[in-house]
């Protein structure tokens, strides 16, 4: 169901395996002379040192609101896998999925960059977690825009600078996953226009919005370091026009980021994301 009939606020539209595995032969078993070997692996993986890490037109989504070397490039500081899990409550649920690193420029409009983790989650989506993964391997998200952020509610994003590859994806929907999570803060999900019309554009979610469940809106992961960097994306521009001062998503679609740099230089938007493994 098309979340358009809400009268206002309206969404439009690994990390690097450090190569180290110890393992640890714990004990040897012989029973009847059959070994058993018990082993258990210590995988440790290298992170980041960041501070935490619909259009109206046919086709467009609305919501309405009632490399490898990545992080070694500058000398970080990097963290282990257990500094990360506490944002998953189970340190199960870091093995699922892949990570995303997401290098944002611009942030509060005044040209710093830093970075944000994604974990993609195909339990919860595996059909939109396939067209993102997809996505990031093409290298689709650089220079991606952040087109539309509305403080306390969504920033959302995921229309290419490229006209020809808008039109590309506009012939691509998604059939639709079943909302197995909710929009809360940190979520990631599709925008949507209706049933089984998701394409590239996305929102996180930036405030818990589990109200937005109920319209088929179906997480594809979330963020797990660096909502600090989020929340600095700008927001200044506001809701798209004409109801607010932002961009007009069927002119991006069409003219790309010709039309987004030159009108609305401010905001911020996507350096770069690649795959933590």
């Amino acid at each position: 169901m098309c979340a358009q009939m809400c009268p206002t606020n309206r969404v439009q539209g690994r990390c690097v395996l450090q190569g180290r595995c110890v393992i640890t032969v714990l004990f040897l078993l012989i029973t009847g002379g059959v070994g058993l070997y018990f082993l258990t692996t210590e995988v440790a993986l290298k992170s980041f040192n960041a501070s935490e890490v619909q259009e109206t037109s046919k086709g467009s989504s609305t919501i309405s609101n009632s490399s490898k070397t990545l992080f070694n490039e500058q000398g970080n500081k990097t963290e282990k896998l257990e500094d990360v899990k506490e944002e998953f409550g189970e340190g199960s649920e870091a093995r699922i999925g892949r990570m995303v690193a997401f290098t944002v420029k611009n942030l509060d409009g005044e040209g710093e960059s830093n970075k944000f983790l994604m974990q993609t989650r195909p339990d919860w989506a595996p059909i939109g977690v396939q067209r993102f993964e997809e996505m990031t391997e093409s290298n689709f998200w650089s220079g991606v825009r952040f087109f539309r952020v509305i403080d306390d509610f969504i920033a959302q994003f995921g229309i290419s600078g490229d006209p020809s590859i808008s039109k590309k994806f506009r012939k691509m929907p998604l059939k639709d996953d079943p909302v197995n999570k909710s929009n809360k803060r940190g979520t990631v999900s599709f925008a949507t226009s209706g049933s089984n019309s998701r394409t590239t554009q996305l929102f996180i979610n930036l405030k818990d919005n589990e109200y937005l469940d109920a319209y088929g809106f179906s997480p594809i992961g979330k963020i797990v370091k660096g909502m600090d960097v989020v929340d600095r994306i700008y927001s200044e521009y506001g809701e798209s026009a004409p109801r607010g001062n932002g961009p007009i998503q069927g002119q991006i679609q069409s003219e790309g980021n010709v039309y987004l740099e030159k009108d609305f230089p401010k905001l911020s938007y996507i350096k770069k994301a690649r795959f933590k493994s």
